[in-house]
């Protein structure tokens, strides 16, 4: 019973996302793909070599954001977590379609929070203002149908978390 109740509440969220008379529409659909797209694991991966390149970030930091990686696929594969938009039992529309099967944790948001992260440590003077990346790409991905906002959320923690330890901390 609790599971359907938040199952519920939760496709009850990404229904009124999706559904919202300000955002149902052409532009708003094409802006969170637009705003998602580059937090894709391909494209994710050539914004890293790029920073690697560029040396804004070292080969220790590229290591962790590997780690991460590994971390959401195991994550992904043990939790296995229908995303809303194959759940035949709501109203939820699949906007994004080169999607792997299982939603939990949101890998964009991990990998937006990750970046967030990074530009924070290595140019201060961003100051909190670049927390809104992560919020900006997981609201994305409930738009489009294929997380719930536990997922987003649960990314944005264990980004932080795994960012904040003391052992990627130092580097």
């Amino acid at each position: 019973m609790k599971e359907n109740f938040e199952d519920n509440f939760e496709d009850n969220i990404n229904i009124f996302i999706q559904n919202t008379l300000i955002l149902n529409n052409k532009f708003t659909l094409n802006l969170m793909k637009l705003i998602s797209y580059p937090f894709r694991f391909i494209p994710f991966i050539s914004i890293l070599i790029l920073l690697f390149l560029c040396k804004a970030i070292n080969i220790k930091q590229v290591k962790i954001i590997f780690f991460c990686e590994v971390i959401i696929v195991i994550l992904k594969n043990t939790i296995q977590r229908t995303r809303p938009c194959h759940n035949n039992n709501n109203n939820i529309i699949q906007y994004d379609y080169n999607i792997d099967n299982y939603s939990f944790p949101s890998g964009h948001t991990l990998n937006a929070t990750i970046l967030a992260y990074i530009i924070y440590k290595k140019f201060p003077q961003v100051g909190y203002n670049i927390i809104i990346l992560p919020i900006i790409v997981g609201f994305s991905r409930v738009y489009l149908g294929v997380h719930y906002l536990s997922d987003v959320i649960s990314a944005m923690l264990l980004g932080y978390l795994l960012c904040s330890s003391n052992w990627l901390s130092k580097y």
